[in-house]
């Protein structure tokens, strides 16, 4: 459990037993204005060192609680520090994946990147073709899971940022939310067949008999060129979201080891 969800808890403990419990009155208990207790809760603002320390002294914390959330935090604050610093690609956690495994989650992270980008729920809607209501369940996930935040200005108000540029995810091991994801994207291959012309995407395919030795190597290759062409594509004025789908798979059935050899 993380400093968020703790507050979240220990809040609703309170009205359970009051029901006249408010936030300014949890604010209070804390030492926190109220405002800022409530940009907490809902993802605007992240939780300092300051305030988990008053959250330590101020509340009735057990000692496993209280480890937990200083590890929560500490890893939070690593995860932040790698993104200030740049990393090329910012691995994606399976716990994270597991909740932004749908198409759209991706989508409104690099649609932040646009040149045009509006953070308004509607706006983004139109752009993917979803609901806003979609688009606002979305948006709350990834602030939850750490993938975005909000930049609060004063000059044209709130808008949505990434915390990091790239994303990635692992290629070690079977992932359940993974298949889905690459589901959605398959999907999403084959209606572009009749949503778009030929000038706005490339469809093509090769088939070739192969040595299966060499997937592995074929597999780096493959990692190398996906990175080549985002490289390419987003360097330059980014107006589009695009998806590059590239698939190797097998068509005959797999022979036996002692069969290859």
């Amino acid at each position: 459990m993380d400093i968020n969800q703790f507050l979240q808890n220990e809040f609703s403990r309170r009205q359970t037993k009051n029901k006249d419990y408010s936030l300014r009155a949890f604010a209070k208990c804390l030492g926190l204005p109220s405002g800022r207790l409530s940009e907490i809760f809902n993802g605007k603002r992240r939780v300092t060192q300051r305030v988990l320390n008053q959250v330590l002294e101020k509340l009735p914390v057990s000692p496993n609680d209280k480890v937990g959330l200083i590890q929560s935090f500490n890893e939070g604050s690593k995860r932040e520090k790698c993104f200030t610093q740049g990393e090329s690609y910012h691995l994606v956690q399976e716990d994270q994946f597991q909740i932004i495994s749908d198409w759209q989650h991706f989508a409104i992270l690099n649609l932040a990147n646009t040149s045009d980008f509006k953070s308004d729920d509607q706006w983004i809607a139109e752009r993917l073709g979803i609901s806003p209501i979609s688009v606002k369940l979305t948006v709350n996930r990834l602030i939850r899971a750490g993938l975005m935040h909000i930049v609060h200005r004063r000059t044209d108000g709130d808008r949505l940022v990434c915390t990091q540029r790239n994303f990635k995810t692992s290629d070690q091991v079977t992932s359940p939310a993974l298949r889905i994801a690459h589901s959605n994207l398959l999907a999403k291959a084959i209606d572009s067949l009749d949503s778009y012309g030929i000038a706005e995407r490339d469809c093509s395919s090769i088939m070739m008999a192969i040595d299966v030795r060499k997937l592995a190597e074929a597999r780096k290759h493959i990692k190398v060129f996906r990175r080549k062409m985002a490289k390419l594509l987003e360097d330059g004025k980014q107006t589009e979201v695009y998806t590059l789908n590239i698939q190797l798979l097998p068509i005959t059935k797999q022979k036996t080891r002692s069969q290859n050899d």
